[in-house]
């Protein structure tokens, strides 16, 4: 005797996709949890590989963007200048970029979000510091000199990484992430 299979698709239909909006700005609440895992981990690479402050990656942002020498020493002011432009400039632009990806491509799966957001942090790393900055900055080469290329990529994956952990969750009769 065969069984037949019901799923809540066939009684009620499946439900729509979030809406691009919805995904947008969850995109931009992931960019800034990205954006904290970039600080922390180039942080502590920095502090255990360059024996450097704790505020010295955002320092350089800061220096690179503003003042040469806000990199000296500890600045305080100089970490929150950096901070703050990496938290409401990239942080949030690639966050809705990956937002507005996670709407168009649809990921079903957990692997799927996280290769997803590392090829985001890939691409991040590559643009910001290989053509935005050397285009924008004050100072352009001071972040590359600053900040050792494994550092930059290993922080740039982190970046990646933050942005499928939160805040998407998987529904399982739409079939997707939201």
């Amino acid at each position: 005797m065969a069984y037949a299979r019901i799923s809540l698709d066939d009684v009620i239909g499946p439900r729509p996709r979030p809406a691009l909006v919805h995904q947008l700005a969850a995109g931009a609440v992931a960019g800034q949890v990205g954006g904290g895992a970039f600080a922390v981990i180039a942080i502590g690479l920095c502090r255990v590989f360059l024996r450097t402050s704790g505020f010295f990656p955002m320092q350089a942002i800061a220096a690179s963007m503003t003042d040469p020498h806000a990199v000296e020493g500890v600045n305080p002011d100089a970490f929150i200048i950096g901070l703050l432009i990496h938290q409401l400039v990239p942080s949030l632009a690639w966050g809705l970029v990956f937002g507005a990806l996670v709407w168009a491509v649809r990921p079903r799966r957990n692997a799927g979000l996280t290769l997803l957001g590392l090829a985001v942090g890939l691409v991040a790393w590559l643009v910001d510091v290989e053509l935005l900055v050397p285009a924008l900055a004050h100072n352009p080469d001071l972040w590359n000199s600053a900040i050792p290329l494994p550092i930059g990529l290993l922080a740039h994956l982190a970046y990646g990484l933050g942005l499928s952990l939160l805040p998407w969750k998987f529904d399982p009769i739409a079939r997707t992430f939201d």
